[in-house]
């Protein structure tokens, strides 16, 4: 298949000067990056579906710690939150 591409002086710049480094075509070069952006744009689909899973999951776990919390009986306890005063000694 045959394709016209339209360009600026900008474009033409970096075609000429990427071809006549990379040793290859201008065709080339155009191909290469258009393959090559459309296997980032799967990798960036793959990894925003990734992230939306790892969220789902993390909430989940989230709302349950919030869930078990709630369910807990308070205990009166001393400074440190264990029962024991300062020094380490139990609280009269």
């Amino acid at each position: 298949m045959a394709l016209t591409v339209r360009t600026d002086s900008v474009l033409e710049e970096a075609l000429a000067s990427l071809s006549k480094l990379e040793g290859i075509s201008r065709q080339e070069i155009i191909r290469r990056a258009v393959l090559e952006r459309y296997e980032r744009s799967d990798h960036v689909i793959r990894t925003n579906d990734s992230t939306q899973r790892m969220v789902a999951r993390w909430e989940t776990f989230w709302s349950g710690l919030a869930l078990s919390d709630r369910n807990r009986v308070s205990r009166p306890r001393g400074r440190r939150g264990d029962g024991a005063n300062s020094n380490g000694r139990p609280n009269p």
